[in-house]
């Protein structure tokens, strides 16, 4: 073990979050344990999948989030998938980038497919935002993090504004924000998640860590996955 901590350091750069090099090492430390990437058709799956045999998976490529988790789980290892995709039409440009649709993690095992869905998405994409309709409160400690890293880019995103988006900012009987670049459409992006998180922690919706889109400049986890075998791209 130790020393493949070592082959895996040589690797990674002495600058990845101390939270994701933690998750490295524990994945790193459960041999059966590995990442998968599913592209599928206009969305991408990151989802933690039991190895077989070095290089191979246990379980079918094309198994559902929860045919993988129930075998995870069975197997008392980790699971837990992000799924994420291009916006749709109704939740704006969002400055090119790509959305979390869906995310569900055994408790602590959430940060690490983060980061390579983020990695992925700044790799393909101009990055990468939280849902932006409901954002659990665990996802949003994660976007926490993300704003204050060094290292990770932050744009600001612009309302959203349709006539189903004005029907949700003016929930409650409210009135609907107002665009901070009425004149760019690129970087309007539904805003609905992070209203309500402004709204719960007394912040502006545009200072809130869910307003921005996030992107690193290097794919670094995912590569150094990939080389220790632990990593799998599923087409």
């Amino acid at each position: 073990m130790k020393l493949l901590m070592e082959s895996w350091r040589q690797y990674i750069n002495e600058g990845v979050d101390p939270r994701i090099q933690k998750q490295i090492d524990n994945l790193l430390a459960t041999p059966e344990l590995g990442v998968a990437i599913y592209t599928e058709d206009i969305r991408v799956r990151v989802q933690y999948v039991r190895i077989w045999l070095p290089g191979e998976l246990a379980v079918h490529e094309k198994f559902t989030d929860i045919e993988q988790y129930g075998h995870l789980a069975a197997s008392h290892l980790p699971h837990g998938a992000v799924r994420i995709g291009i916006p749709t039409y109704t939740e704006g440009k969002c400055l090119g980038g790509m959305v979390v649709k869906h995310a569900k993690a055994a408790s602590g095992w959430g940060p690490l497919l983060y980061e390579i869905a983020l990695e992925y998405a700044s790799k393909h994409s101009s990055g990468l935002t939280s849902d932006r309709y409901e954002v659990s409160e665990y996802a949003e400690k994660v976007w926490e993090k993300y704003a204050l890293r060094s290292g990770v880019e932050k744009d600001q995103l612009d309302i959203h504004m349709d006539d189903y988006d004005r029907r949700v900012y003016t929930r409650g009987g409210g009135t609907a924000p107002k665009q901070l670049t009425p004149d760019i459409e690129r970087d309007d992006c539904v805003q609905a998640s992070s209203i309500e998180y402004g709204a719960e922690h007394d912040e502006v919706w545009h200072e809130t860590p869910l307003s921005k889109m996030y992107k690193k400049s290097n794919d670094e986890v995912t590569q150094a996955l990939e080389k220790a075998g632990r990593l799998f791209i599923v087409q």
